[in-house]
């Protein structure tokens, strides 16, 4: 079940209670697919880990995609810890 959605330039991000670690949120884009991004990955080393969860074929992500969740990341790395740890690991 997904929890605490937000919204970013179109994009929805949210958790799943019960997830598994590595810590990770989801970005869905109108139902066209949706990524899980380790934060706490892309916060070490300045690149952003991401895997596709749907759809299974091939997905391109915009460099301004890429760039837009990479910067949601740094600048979101306490709140994101914050909703992972009440969100998920509750």
């Amino acid at each position: 079940m997904p929890k605490a959605d937000y919204q970013i330039e179109g994009y929805r991000i949210f958790w799943h209670s019960n997830d598994h670690a590595p810590e990770h949120f989801h970005i869905e884009y109108r139902g066209h697919w949706e990524i899980r991004i380790y934060f706490v990955e892309s916060m070490k080393d300045d690149f952003l880990h991401f895997d596709i969860v749907w759809p299974k074929t091939r997905l391109n992500l915009t460099g301004r995609e890429l760039r837009l969740f990479q910067e949601y990341v740094i600048s979101h790395q306490e709140h994101l810890l914050r909703e992972w740890e009440t969100k998920v690991c509750t």
